[in-house]
Formats: structure tokens, sequence, C-alpha cells
């Protein structure tokens, strides 16, 4: 196992019939190789996108066989801010699972107030992209006995989140977003309006779920109580770029196959691929994810059985 090391290159031998993967150290920035049979290769397409040409340069067949569909496939991002609270929230509906935020046409925009502005100015944050942010939430849920509050901001609003830091995030979606925003504050006009979803797990997966709208009111929140921020930054991580593919309008799930596909220079699953755009059912999923990494070692343990059995 080599940590903090970065691979730049894999290279196949056609005469020794052998893989030699390049690595460089992040801390030091030494160069060392190394030689395999066999490499699984789990990246995102984001990184692949920025990067497969480069590594896989010495294998022009490789690049012909992905290059179209990694180009095809989009790669969006969706952050977390994650609130941590050292008690149990008491100010989350009763029988609730998410909150899925809705704003009617006729609704007046919820704007920051001055003590706010004044916050995030102390900050450097600019208070129109801080309300762009906002405007970005898609989803809320609370978890493991009610203590944390996970905030999901999407789209480009989820790019422009990756500029603040936790401080910030935290202070924006647990002071002004659950205090404010649900809250009915609204220029102190008619309350904010939410769609709530009895059972989470159902959206998205085409059930009929029981539905009501509600005022939210009654929440009296200051972030120095005992609750804590964290947020992720999936697209400036520059080995990810983002944290799910999707099938752009140029895409197919012929992409994704392809992209699945082992190669074979000798006829022998040399570089074998895996992750989760790679999944033709659970693809943008941590269940897709694991569930192709063991396909993937499913491929190379059958190669070895059959390559053992014809050596006997």
């Amino acid at each position: 196992m080599r940590l903090s090391s970065e691979v730049t290159k894999v290279a196949f031998d056609d005469s020794d019939h052998i893989l030699t993967v390049e690595l460089v150290n992040q801390l030091d920035g030494n160069i060392s190789n190394l030689t395999c049979n066999h490499v699984i290769w789990t990246t995102s397409v984001g990184y692949l996108k920025e990067n497969f040409q480069k590594i896989f340069s010495s294998e022009p067949d490789l690049i012909h066989q992905k290059q179209s569909s990694i180009e095809n496939l989009g790669f969006g991002t969706a952050n977390k801010v994650i609130l941590v609270y050292d008690a149990p929230i008491s100010f989350w509906p009763d029988n609730t699972a998410d909150l899925h935020p809705l704003i009617s046409v006729n609704q007046t925009k919820y704007s920051l107030n001055k003590g706010e502005r004044a916050f995030l100015t102390e900050q450097n944050v600019d208070p129109s992209q801080a309300q762009f942010v906002l405007d970005g939430v898609l989803c809320v849920s609370p978890s493991v006995s009610m203590r944390f509050v996970i905030v999901w901001i999407v789209g480009e609003a989820a790019l422009a989140a990756e500029s603040f830091n936790e401080l910030v995030l935290a202070y924006l979606c647990h002071n002004i977003f659950l205090s404010r925003y649900l809250n009915g504050a609204v220029d102190n006009q008619k309350p904010s309006r939410a769609i709530i979803f009895g059972f989470g797990f159902g959206f998205g997966l085409g059930l009929q779920l029981p539905k009501y709208d509600v005022d939210l009111f009654g929440l009296d929140l200051d972030l120095g109580f005992g609750c804590s921020g964290f947020g992720s930054y999936w697209n400036k991580n520059r080995f990810e770029r983002g944290s799910y593919s999707y099938l752009s309008v140029r895409a197919s799930l012929d992409d994704r196959d392809r992209l699945r596909q082992s190669y074979t220079p000798d006829g022998i699953p040399r570089v074998v691929f895996a992750g989760e755009a790679t999944h033709s059912h659970y693809s943008s999923s941590v269940h897709g994810a694991y569930e192709s990494g063991i396909n993937a070692v499913q491929i190379l343990r059958q190669y070895l059985e059959t390559a053992s059995d014809c050596r006997k």
C-alpha cells in the first residue's frame, strides 16, 4: 500500500505482458514505479475527464475505447452541510423524515437582514452569493437520534458553497435556513411553505407518499448553544471534481457499459474499471460504487481461477 501517492501513468508492456504504474509521492515529490499484472481503476468520471488521456497516454486502444463515453457522461456536484448538536434537537417536526422546501411563484423571496449581511461581510462573503447558496438547498434531513441535521445543496449553488468555510456554511444552514427560512421569516410577511415527506427513502422512487403543507414556527436557534458544522467540498477536490455521474443529453447507458469494459490488450483483463459511473442500475450511489468494486474483483477472480485450471 502506497499512501500519499498519486498514480500519474499506467503503461502495458506487450513483450513482458506486465503493467508499469508510475507514482508521485505527494509529500516529497519523489517518483517511483511498480509493476503488476492487473489494476482495478475506481476514480470518478470527473477525475477521468481531466486526467484519463494523460495517465493512459501510451494506450491508444484504451483511449479509443473509453474517451467518448467519458466525455458524454455528465458529472455533477451535490454537497452536504452536516450540523452536529450537543443534544437531541427539539425543533424538528414529529414523524417527519425530510424537508423539501418549496417557494410559490407569488411568494416574496427571502432576503438577508442587516445583521446577517454584517456577519457575512466580516467573513468576506458576498451576501448575494450566500443568498444563492440558500436558494440551492434541496433537502434537509435529521439523523442519528435527531442530533444531526444534514442539509443538501445542489447545482451551481453547491459549487458556490465550496468558496465558504465551515463556519459560514453552518451559519447559513443553522442560523438562517433553519431559524428563519423555514420559520416563515420572509421579510415579516407570509411564512415559507414546505412539503414534508413522511418517508425520506421514498423520495424519487415513484412512491405515492403522504404529504401536507405546514408552517414552521417556533424555532429559536443560536449557533453558539452547541452546534458544529461540517461541509463537503467535492468539486474542489481535484481527485474527485464532483460527487455523482449522470446521463447528459448526449449520453446513454451504453456509455456506462463501455466505461465498465475491462482493458484487455493481450486478451487478459489488465485494467478493470469500477466506480458508481460504471453501474448500469445503481449509478450515482454508494451501493452502486460498492457493487461495481465487487464485480471488478469477480472478473479478476474468474480469470485467475480459469488460468490456474489451465496450468494444471
